[in-house]
C-alpha cells in the first residue's frame, strides 16, 4: 500500500537540518517549511515511483565527497567517501525503511546490536565486560578475535541480497522498490559532476548514505552468520544465569545460553575457552565469510587473551588465518570503550581524559571559553555536551575505583574553573564552582548512568543477552581471598546509596518512575 501523503508529512518532519543537498540541490529545509503544497508534491511523486516500481534517475545518483581521517593527506587509504543523496529520495527511502525494520526485528538475532531500536554500543561493551569480569572471578581463560571486514558494506552481493530478503520473508514490494533504487546507481566527485563522462556505476554492496544500507546489511550479515552457526556455537562460552533480580553472584542458574560472538554491525568479537577452538572457529568463519562474498582484513583483525588467575596473553600462543599470523595485543578499542587483558580500568580511565581534554582544546582553540560574547549558560551546555560526554562515553559498564574517580573529577574541576576564570589561588571550593555552572560531581553522574542503564536492562525480554549477563555467571572455580569488585557489586553500593537496596526492580519497571526515584544523584547541593 502506497503512503499516505500524512505518512509523507511525518517523514519530512523527521529530516534533520542543514544537510547537504545531492545532484537535485533540494536541501531539507526547502521540504521541511515548505508547506501544503511541497508535501502534496512530493506525495505524487513517491506514489508515481511506488506504483510503477521505478524510481527517478536522480535519487540513484550520488555525489562523493572525501574526508580525511587521520594521518598523511597523500594516501587515499586515510580518506573516507562521504556520499550526498537526493533529500527527496532519502524520503522515499525513510518510508522504505519504517516497512521493512517492523518485519526485520523478527528475524535478526539476540547478538546483533547494530542499528536496532532500543539497543546500542553499550549492550555490546556491556555484555563483553561482564563476560571477562565474570571469567576473571572464575579463573576461566577467553580468547577473543576482534575481527575487522575489509570494506564490508561495499563487498555485499545485491543479488544475494534480494534473494536472502525474498527467502526470509520481506514484503515483497517492499524488496522490489529497495532493489529498484540500487538498480542503475552512479556516482561521481562533487567537484567535477557537471561533466557526463565523469559519472561511474557502482554495481556491488549497500548504498552509502542511505538510510536502509545499515539495515539490510544487518539483515545480510545475519543470514551469514546463521550459515556458520551451526558450526562454531559450541565452540563458545556457557553461559549461565537466573533471572531473579538477585545482583549478587548467581549461585543455582536455572537456564544457560552459549556466548560466542557479539555484533555491532560489522563490528564483530568472537570468543571461545581455549586457543584451539578459537582457531577452529574461525578458520570455519573465513571461509564462509569468502563464500558470501566477503574478506577478513587480517592486517586489522586482533586477537585478545584474557588467562586465568593473574596471567596475561601468553606471546607463545599464536594464531593464524590463511598462512598469516594474528596480532595479539593487550588491550583493544571495542566500539570506543577499552578492553584490556587484565581488566584493569587505568587504560579506559587514560583514554577518556585524553579524548575529552583534545575536545576541550578544540574549542579553546576556537576562543569559545574565553569569548565574553558568549554566556557562561552557553559555555557550560557546550562543555556538557562536547567534553562531559566523551570523558564519560561508556560509563555506564564501568567498574571504578575511587582513584579513578578522582582523576576524572580533577580534569572536571579544570574544565570548569576554566569556563568561569577562576584561578586556583582565589581558593574558592569545588562545590561552589559546581554549584555555579549546575553541575553534579563526576561520582554522582556515574551512578546515575549507571543506574539509568541498570533499569534500561531490567526492562528488557528474557531473551535478551545484557539481561542474561547481569544475572549470570560461568562455571569455574573463584579465587582465593577477596576477588575485585564487579559491576554488580558496584551497583548496588549505587542503590544503598540513594536508599533503593531490595524494591529497584519493581521502580524500574516503570521508566519515569525509575528516573525520578535516581535523579535525585543529579542534585547540586548549595555549597
Amino acid at each position: 500500500m502506497p503512503p499516505s501523503l500524512l505518512e509523507v508529512e511525518r517523514t519530512i518532519a523527521k529530516l534533520k537540518g542543514h544537510k547537504a543537498p545531492g545532484v537535485c540541490r533540494i536541501i531539507p529545509e526547502m521540504l521541511k517549511y515548505g508547506g501544503e503544497g511541497t508535501a502534496r508534491w512530493l506525495h505524487h511523486v513517491i506514489s508515481v515511483a511506488w506504483d510503477s516500481g521505478e524510481a527517478p534517475s536522480d535519487w540513484k545518483k550520488a555525489l562523493l565527497v572525501p574526508v580525511l581521517k587521520k594521518g598523511d593527506t597523500t594516501k587515499l587509504d586515510n580518506y573516507r567517501g562521504i556520499s550526498l543523496l537526493s533529500i527527496a529520495g532519502k524520503v522515499y527511502a525513510l518510508l522504505l525503511q519504517t516497512r521493512l525494520e517492523k518485519w526485520a526485528e523478527t528475524i535478526l538475532s539476540e547478538t546483533q546490536s547494530g542499528f536496532r531500536a532500543g539497543r546500542g554500543c553499550t549492550d555490546a561493551i556491556f555484555c563483553l565486560k561482564l563476560l571477562y569480569e565474570r571469567a576473571l572471578r572464575k579463573q576461566k581463560p577467553v580468547y577473543t578475535c576482534f575481527i575487522d571486514l575489509s570494506k564490508a558494506y561495499d563487498s555485499a552481493d545485491r543479488q544475494l541480497a534480494w534473494q536472502i530478503l525474498r527467502s526470509r520473508g520481506a514484503p515483497t514490494k517492499v524488496v522490489d522498490l529497495i532493489q529498484d533504487l540500487h538498480e542503475g546507481t552512479t556516482c561521481a566527485m562533487q567537484a567535477d559532476h557537471r561533466h557526463p563522462d565523469s559519472w561511474f556505476d557502482v554495481a556491488t554492496g549497500f548504498k552509502q548514505g542511505d538510510v536502509n544500507a545499515p539495515l539490510l546489511f544487518n539483515i545480510y550479515i545475519d543470514t551469514v552468520v546463521r550459515a556458520f552457526e551451526p558450526l562454531v556455537r559450541h565452540l563458545g562460552i556457557t553461559w549461565q544465569y537466573k533471572l531473579d533480580g538477585n545482583l549478587r553472584e548467581c549461585k543455582n542458574p536455572t537456564a544457560s545460553n552459549m556466548s560466542w560472538i557479539f555484533m555491532y554491525a560489522d563490528d564483530i568479537a568472537l570468543v571461545a575457552e581455549t586457543q584451539e577452538a578459537l582457531q577452529e572457529a574461525l578458520a570455519i568463519i573465513d571461509r564462509v565469510f569468502i563464500q558470501w562474498g566477503m574478506h577478513i582484513n587480517i592486517r586489522k583483525t586482533q586477537i585478545l587473551c584474557l588467562q586465568s588467575g593473574t596471567q596475561t596473553g601468553d606471546s607463545s600462543e599464536q594464531f593464524w588465518l590463511r598462512g598469516q599470523p594474528l596480532e595479539q595485543v593487550q588491550m583493544f578499542k571495542y566500539l570506543g570503550s577499552i578492553c584490556s587483558a587484565d581488566m584493569s580500568m587505568q587504560p579506559e580511565i587514560a583514554s577518556r581524559l585524553s579524548r575529552a581534554g583534545g575536545a576541550y582544546h578544540k574549542l579553546s582553540r576556537l576562543k569559545v571559553w574565553k569569548d565574553k560574547n558568549i554566556s557562561v549558560k552557553i559555555k557550560v551546555i557546550l562543555y556538557k555536551v562536547i567534553v562531559q560526554s566523551t570523558l564519560l562515553y561508556g560509563c555506564e559498564t564501568w567498574a571504578v575505583t575511587n582513584e579513578d574517580i578522582r582523576k576524572l573529577e580533577v580534569f572536571q574541576m579544570r574544565c570548569l574553573r576554566r569556563i568561569l576564570g577562576i584561578s586556583l589561588l582565589e581558593r574558592i571550593p569545588n562545590a561552589v564552582t559546581r554549584a555555579q555552572c549546575d553541575i553534579p560531581e563526576v561520582a554522582n553522574l556515574i551512578r546515575y548512568r549507571r543506574l539509568r542503564y541498570l533499569g534500561h536492562v531490567a526492562r528488557m525480554g528474557d531473551t535478551r543477552l545484557p539481561l542474561q549477563f547481569m544475572f549470570g555467571t560461568i562455571s569455574g572455580t573463584g579465587t582465593r581471598g577477596r576477588p575485585m569488585k564487579s559491576w554488580n557489586d558496584y551497583v548496588r553500593d549505587d542503590l544503598e546509596a540513594i536508599g533503593l537496596p531490595y524494591n529497584w526492580r519493581r521502580k524500574c519497571k516503570n521508566r519515569d518512575e525509575w528516573r525520578a526515584a535516581i535523579k535525585v544523584l543529579l542534585d547540586v547541593p548549595s555549597p
